[in-house]
């Protein structure tokens, strides 16, 4: 018994492993400040560890964004009844001024959206700018406040590796989970 009480003190006494390096392609990278929907700090980076479904929206749009967020929640519900391997989905705001923590949340409840499995993200100008350049998503943000913007659902692996974008639109997301299952075959 002596001798397991002195190993268990040793093993608590040795320092944590280091944590993988990302790698150089990983968007987690990328500095910028984001508030998730609950207003708490959220750098990307704590996305890292399972794949991502995201997409950049805002809660304003009434054309392609309600559309998108459909489309990612049929890939959520199919990705479920087919797997158990855990898949963060993350809506990130293109609107800095509008879309507020409280806004996004709402949006989530409104759209009957389980937080369990999504994040929602709003971040400051920069930041938004610096994902969607990253991303190849363009927008433009006109003096009312409009936003005109490209439309994508992009696969990022654990790391934060760009997998695949789906650039048009694929209601039923099967290019999204033919790609996820391959991910989730392969470990990342």
């Amino acid at each position: 018994m002596k001798h397991l009480v002195i190993f268990c003190a040793l093993l608590f006494a040795l320092p944590a492993l280091p944590e993988t390096p990302l790698p150089s392609d990983s968007l987690y990278h990328l500095g910028g400040h984001w508030t998730d929907q609950d207003g708490h700090d959220t750098p990307l980076n704590t996305l890292r560890g399972q794949p991502v479904v995201l997409a950049m929206a805002y809660t304003r749009c009434k054309e392609m964004c309600p559309l998108t967020v459909q489309s990612m929640q049929r890939i959520e519900a199919d990705w479920f009844r087919r797997s158990s391997m855990p898949v963060r989905f993350a809506f990130f705001s293109f609107d800095w001024v509008s879309d507020t923590p409280a806004r996004l949340k709402d949006y989530a409840v409104n759209h009957r959206i389980e937080l369990e499995h999504w994040g929602f993200y709003q971040g400051r100008e920069p930041a938004v700018r610096e994902l969607a350049a990253a991303l190849g998503i363009s927008f433009l943000r006109d003096e009312a406040g409009e936003i005109s913007h490209s439309y994508a659902i992009t696969l990022l692996d654990a790391d934060g590796v760009l997998i695949y974008q789906q650039t048009g639109l694929q209601p039923d997301g099967s290019d999204i989970l033919a790609k996820l299952a391959t991910v989730s075959s392969s470990g990342k």
